[in-house]
C-alpha cells in the first residue's frame, strides 16, 4: 500500500482496510466512515443516496455473488482540500477467501469533519457488469444490479 500525505488520506486508507474479513465488518466500516447522507456511486451502475441504501447494497451483492469482503490494493493517491483521490485493484472474495473477480479503479471521496460524504468510483462498468450479471447468474438469481 502506500503511504499517505496527510490526515485525510490515512482516513480512506483506514476505510479501505476495513471492508473485510467478512461482510459484518465491512458494514461496520461503512456505518463508522460514511455519512448518513453519503453519496456512492459507481459511475455507469445504481447511485446510493445515503447509509441506508449503501449498507443494503452490501447485502445485495453478497446475495447476488457470494461477497463476503473486498481487499482494496490502493496503487496511488493524492488529495487536494476535502478530496482524496485514489487509483485501485478492488478484490471481491467470497467468505471461504475464494476470489471472486477484481476490478480497476479510479475512486475520488470527499472527506469532511471525519466522515466519508462523497464516495464515487469510475471503472469499466461494462466489463464489471458482465462479470457481476454471470456471478448472479450463476448463483440461480437474475441479473446483478450495481
Amino acid at each position: 500500500m502506500v503511504s499517505p500525505s496527510n490526515d485525510k488520506e490515512q482516513f480512506v486508507l483506514d476505510f479501505f482496510t476495513g471492508m473485510g474479513p467478512d461482510l459484518e465488518s465491512f458494514k461496520k466500516t461503512y456505518r463508522e466512515s460514511l455519512a448518513e447522507d453519503v453519496e456512492w456511486e459507481s459511475v455507469g451502475f445504481d447511485h446510493h443516496p445515503n447509509l441506508e441504501d449503501s449498507l443494503k447494497y452490501l447485502d445485495t451483492l453478497a446475495e447476488q455473488t457470494g461477497m463476503a469482503y473486498c481487499d482494496i490494493n490502493v496503487i496511488n493517491i493524492g488529495s487536494a482540500g476535502d478530496l482524496v483521490f485514489t487509483e485501485r485493484v478492488d478484490t471481491m472474495y467470497r467468505s471461504d477467501g475464494s476470489k471472486i473477480m477484481d476490478f480497476r479503479v479510479a475512486g475520488v471521496l470527499e472527506v469532511r469533519d471525519g466522515k466519508i460524504h462523497r464516495y464515487t468510483d469510475y471503472l469499466d462498468s461494462l466489463g464489471t457488469a458482465t462479470q457481476l450479471q454471470s456471478l448472479a447468474q450463476a448463483m440461480g438469481h437474475g441479473a446483478a444490479t450495481a
